[in-house]
């Protein structure tokens, strides 16, 4: 005989509401006016403006709006779900496993695209000063050593944070310093973006020009075999979950 729990004795983490609650739609129903009334105690205005809204769905309504109802939404069932099947922690380290990966992308927008990829622009040829490395090095020390990436990353926002920093301050030698260390890191990042130990990391992922008559690229390596074409080699990857 089985030992699990048996899913119409089964509590939620709502009180009151069982497993087999979910499988009846008057208890649904129920479950729900719970869920509202959290969200009347949280944002009373957010529950008039969602009413409003469930009461006349098809109403014309801006497309932002509508999506900006979801978005402020979203959190409060998030929570919900979470607490009715007793989750809580388990998106909580999701959530910080999330967050940790927020210098990545912050790089990846306010240093990559704005300040590296201006330098490689019509395909300018960039060339590494006499201590760019060193200064690179040393940005880079006690920056996560078993991540080059992050590394790169975290160093990279915290050079942002101190140029804002300078700049309230009016601190010229800091500003000086902090704009050398950024040259520095931009040559660095415009050199080595496209190398193969680089090629994975997110933050030198960016969109290309799009051809629209050449949407894919392809090579045809075989002279005597013209119709054979295959992917360009720079672009290949392993991939997990193959065999």
């Amino acid at each position: 005989m089985s030992h699990l729990p048996q899913p119409d004795v089964l509590n939620l983490g709502v009180s009151g509401f069982t497993y087999a609650d979910l499988y009846q739609p008057d208890r649904l129903r129920d479950l729900h006016d719970v869920f509202l009334r959290d969200l009347e105690q949280a944002e009373p205005d957010l529950r008039r403006i969602w009413d409003e809204y469930r009461q006349a769905p098809d109403a014309p309504r801006p497309a932002t709006e509508v999506s900006l109802l979801y978005v402020r939404m979203a959190p409060y069932v998030s929570r919900f779900v979470a607490r009715l099947f007793g989750v809580e922690a388990a998106l909580a380290a999701v959530a910080a496993a999330t967050r940790a990966q927020d210098d990545l992308f912050r790089f990846k927008v306010d240093f990559v695209r704005r300040r590296v990829l201006p330098l490689l622009k019509g395909g300018a040829a960039v060339a590494l000063g006499d201590n760019d490395e060193r200064r690179v090095r040393q940005l880079l020390a006690g920056q996560f050593p078993s991540d080059g990436e992050m590394a790169v990353a975290r160093a990279g926002c915290l050079l942002l944070d101190r140029e804002a920093s300078a700049a309230r301050s009016d601190d010229k030698a800091e500003q000086a310093t902090v704009a050398e260390a950024i040259d520095a890191l931009k040559r660095w990042c415009a050199v080595h973006m496209h190398d193969p130990e680089q090629r994975a990391w997110v933050v030198f992922r960016v969109p290309g020009n799009v051809d629209y008559f050449n949407l894919v690229k392809v090579e045809h390596r075989r002279a005597g075999l013209p119709t054979a074409i295959e992917g360009p080699a720079d672009h290949l990857r392993m991939r997990d979950g193959f065999t």
